[in-house]
């Protein structure tokens, strides 16, 4: 049975098809289905899908729904290989790469374009305050 809990906050986003976009973040990124609100004919209005504790996203119908590119939603994962594996080609913005503050990052389009940043922490073995000191 899912968790349920107060959230601090949460991402709205508003796809074309609320099915498909709930499908492709379950079936690319490892989110679950946790309650669906349905309109008075029974079609879904807005899904609210979960990755992690505190991953929590609200897809909302929007029939006119367009990305802005100005948000990047970033998610932690433990797994980017195996999600970049079965992601196609046409959604993967930037491939996994390592970055300079101990992680590997890949970004992602989903069906409706927003953005999505996957970090995936790798230490070198310096503390992370280390790392963060020399950037300053």
């Amino acid at each position: 049975m899912p968790e349920y809990y107060p959230m601090p906050m949460f991402v709205k986003l508003p796809v074309k098809d609320i099915v498909k976009a709930a499908n492709w973040y379950q079936d690319k990124l490892g989110f679950q289905k946790l309650y669906t609100f349905n309109d008075q004919s029974g079609s879904p209005i807005m899904m609210h899908i979960r990755r992690e504790r505190y991953q929590d996203l609200m897809l909302i119908q929007d029939k006119h729904a367009s990305a802005g590119s100005s948000v990047v939603i970033n998610l932690l994962v433990k797994d980017i290989a195996a999600i970049a594996e079965k992601t196609e080609e046409q959604s993967i913005v930037s491939p996994p790469a390592q970055k300079p503050w101990q992680a590997v990052e890949m970004t992602l389009k989903d069906l409706d374009g927003h953005k999505l940043t996957l970090t995936e922490p790798k230490p070198n073995g310096e503390s992370f305050q280390d790392v963060m000191t020399k950037v300053k």
